[in-house]
């Protein structure tokens, strides 16, 4: 059986005791971590020795803007979004 975060959420007990965690207190954290998975991910995206490395400033613009849609997109299908 695959444990799916929209399913647990429907089931606050269930899910305290999967993870030790309230519901609430679990997405209050997902928010927090959220920035520093953003920023994580763009800078190993953008580090300077990186094998395949972005030439310009435009393509980093839009790897951010790409990171941050996928991120979106994951919190939305988790329902996480503010």
């Amino acid at each position: 059986m695959i444990l799916r975060y929209a399913q647990l959420s429907q089931h606050s007990n269930l899910f305290l005791k999967l993870t030790g965690l309230p519901l609430s207190e679990f997405q209050s954290l997902l928010r927090e971590v959220r920035p520093l998975l953003q920023a994580h991910r763009l800078a190993r995206l953008t580090r300077p020795d990186r094998h395949h490395r972005l030439l310009h400033t435009e393509r980093v613009q839009a790897v951010s803007g790409l990171v941050n849609r996928q991120i979106d997109r994951w919190l939305l299908k988790y329902r996480l979004a503010a």
